[in-house]
């Protein structure tokens, strides 16, 4: 028992470094199991309130190379927001430089009358030295547990000054693997906090405003406890991917640029403009796809944003009741009830947790670590079956050490099949004993060489053992000339009485044929003596740390080792107690009888004597 709290506790550690600080190696695993799960949930209901104007290969080939004139888009703002009267539009491009005066005037006054949410991309690592480009601009908010930039790379300074008015930022932060899964909701720069970009269409959209005194964290509350993020990257949200990119409208600029967009498919949405084109190497890899436009990113989330049922609330069952419940049922079930149950136990807790996860998150809630629940449930069943089959293996070796002398090999493996510890803890336990010895063994002998003493009480006890174990006996021990054996233990026997009796009855055979062959050479017969009694004993592995042994105790062996000697006073072979005989038919009583070392007489019961062979079998005994 030990072992297993050992084990237990070990495991549990595993388990909770792997929920509050896992490592990297783990963050693989979990992001396997998310992303398999994230595209087979994936929707494919297109997204009516975003669409994607893209400058693509073809708009290139139309308008010329990036980077366009400033006018060229100015002049794409302005027709999205007068002409297709879009709600908000997003730009997931930023313009660090200035040009020309009247071509930089001219984006700035587009993206002031169209209110265009302009774009900045932090520098998370700090480089040397310090990344900062351009203008951040926009407004800002107190920074209350948010993501910190090091560096930046924004707007120039007449557009971030006196552009649109709003800020936003477009930069994730990739994982180990290079794929695109958290974006910090708001970000810390020089003690002032900027919305991601798709919190600040959202908040334009919702005529919120986000004016500065609003503290945008409670406005839009993002937990910490994302999946695979240790807590030392607070203000990090685990970008929804709740849509396939074939969900979303994308538009080529150069059609609204031409106007050979319907304007129903523009009117009223929220725009996001970035670029697909090759060379503006805004490509990113998430867990739908390896490689796609920068854009989607943002228009993930702010599909998110947009769907009132969405909440920040992890799904799923709490890690924190969740696991241990399971595990602990599971450590009971295997002790209990064996690997069968534990593998049963373990699939239906890990079907339920997969189920209700997908029901939560088809209900709007953000997906937790998948994996650990499940991987840590069979990861215990593993270990935990093969330490119970360790110790089963151990039990079994030590109950046939401890049997191998004593119990037939049919009983014997029954045994270790099934090994039970309890079965060697002394108990009290009714049983059958059987005593049997040679009759005028030492008068026999003193006329034999020492060598031929030992050869026949050899082959007598071989006869005497071998009725015992036929009958699924126990085999106590030899004494000089002499054997006891028992029934009802280790294994329970409902029959233990008829299965002694049943001994008895074959050692007499046993004898009578050793017998016939012993007159037929000029030997003297040989007659045994028998003696049974049932009763309540101390029955188990008893002994010392220097010797033991699997034995019985108690006034029912003494009664039988007495009947045996009666049973030879008597002129009988067989001589049984009222114990034993009380269910047992076709006994004959020889009324009460008195035993060595008692005062009261005691009844007692004889098999009758029946011809075998032509010979009666109590005179060739």
């Amino acid at each position: 028992m030990v072992w297993r709290w050992v084990l237990w506790c070990g495991l549990s550690v595993i388990v909770a470094i792997l929920a509050i600080r896992p490592p990297s190696w783990w963050n693989g695993v979990s992001y396997l199991w998310q992303d398999a799960a994230i595209k087979a949930w994936a929707s494919s209901e297109p997204v009516e309130s975003v669409v994607l104007v893209d400058i693509d290969e073809a708009s290139l080939a139309m308008f010329g190379p990036w980077p366009w004139a400033r006018s060229l888009t100015a002049q794409l703002v302005t027709r999205l927001k007068q002409d297709y009267d879009v709600e908000t539009i997003g730009m997931d491009i930023f313009f660090p430089d200035t040009t020309n005066a009247a071509e930089d005037d001219a984006l700035v006054t587009a993206a002031r009358q169209s209110q265009a949410v302009l774009s900045v991309l932090w520098d998370y690592h700090g480089q040397q030295p310090p990344l900062a480009v351009g203008v951040v601009g926009g407004r800002s908010f107190a920074p209350v547990g948010v993501y910190r930039a090091q560096g930046y790379l924004g707007n120039y300074a007449s557009l971030a000054e006196q552009g649109g008015g709003a800020v936003g930022h477009i930069a994730p932060v990739p994982d180990a693997q290079g794929i695109v899964r958290f974006m910090p909701p708001m970000v810390d720069w020089q003690d002032r906090a900027y919305p991601m970009l798709s919190l600040a269409l959202f908040a334009q959209s919702q005529h919120k405003g986000l004016h500065p005194s609003v503290d945008a964290n409670r406005l839009y509350p993002f937990e910490d406890r994302q999946m695979g993020l240790p807590f030392t990257l607070p203000g990090l949200w685990a970008i929804p991917y709740r849509y396939r990119d074939s969900a979303f409208t994308v538009v080529p600029a150069w059609q609204v640029l031409t106007a050979q967009v319907p304007p129903s498919l523009l009117q009223g949405k929220q725009v996001i403009i970035g670029a697909s084109a090759m060379g503006l190497s805004d490509r990113v890899a998430t867990p739908l796809a390896s490689i796609v436009p920068g854009m989607m990113v943002h228009a993930q989330m702010l599909a998110a944003l947009n769907t009132p049922t969405l909440s920040w609330r992890l799904a799923g069952p709490s890690w924190w009741w969740f696991l241990p419940v399971s595990l602990l049922g599971l450590a009971y079930l295997l002790m209990a009830r064996g690997i069968r149950a534990g593998l049963l136990w373990v699939s239906a807790f890990s079907a339920g947790w997969l189920f209700w996860v997908a029901y939560d998150y088809a209900a709007g809630l953000q997906m937790p670590d998948i994996a650990l629940p499940v991987v840590a449930l069979w990861f215990w069943l593993v270990v935990q079956a093969t330490l119970e089959w360790a110790l089963v293996r151990r039990q079994s070796l030590r109950l046939y050490q401890l049997f191998k002398d004593y119990l037939p090999a049919n009983v014997l493996q029954q045994l270790v099949r099934n090994p039970d510890a309890a079965l060697l803890s002394p108990q009290q336990r009714e049983v059958t004993v059987l005593f049997a010895d040679i009759v005028g063994f030492t008068t026999m002998t003193e006329r034999l060489s020492t060598q031929a003493a030992a050869s026949l009480t050899r082959q007598v006890l071989s006869l005497l053992t071998k009725a015992v174990y036929e009958a699924n006996g126990t085999l106590d021990k030899y004494m000089g000339d002499a054997l006891m054996a028992f029934w009802n233990a280790p294994l329970s026997q409902a029959n233990h009485r008829q299965l002694a009796v049943q001994a008895a009855q074959a050692m007499r055979s046993a004898m009578y044929k050793l017998n016939q062959q012993r007159v037929l050479i000029g030997l003297a017969p040989i007659r045994i003596r028998i003696g049974i009694n049932t009763g309540e004993v101390l029955v188990g592995d008893l002994g010392t740390q220097w010797r033991h042994a699997y034995t019985v105790l108690g006034d029912a062996v003494n009664v039988a080792q007495r009947l045996m000697v009666a049973a030879a006073q008597l002129g009988e072979d067989v001589m049984i107690g009222e114990a034993t005989a009380e269910e047992l038919p076709n006994l004959t009583s020889v009324g009460e009888v008195f035993l060595l070392g008692r005062e009261k007489r005691v009844q007692a019961f004889v098999i009758s004597v029946t011809d075998i062979e032509g010979g009666s079998e109590r005179v060739m005994a």
